[in-house]
């Protein structure tokens, strides 16, 4: 059995929390030694035009000079967070 493939488009919010709950049930799954449900976890490619994760809740300012203008991921200009680095 070929196990389905899957694309995620953008590592934002949503993405991570998507890529972390297949981790978890893959790890579960290792764990219980249950090779049938394994098989069966997609493959995952995650696709993201910034330098690093995060998407909108991205830390730092970086600006690019791609040909499609994007200068930002973040949500807005002035967003920082208090969460632990």
């Amino acid at each position: 059995m070929t196990p389905p493939s899957v694309a995620v488009i953008g590592c934002g919010p949503a993405g991570m929390f998507f890529l972390h709950a297949l981790a978890l049930r893959r790890a579960k799954l290792e764990e219980e030694g249950n090779v049938e449900a394994l098989v069966a976890l997609p493959t995952v490619t995650c696709f993201e035009r910034a330098p690093g994760p995060g998407g909108v809740w991205r830390s730092d300012r970086f600006k690019c000079d791609n040909s499609d203008g994007a200068k930002s991921t973040n949500m807005y200009e002035a967003l920082f967070t208090n969460g632990p680095k």
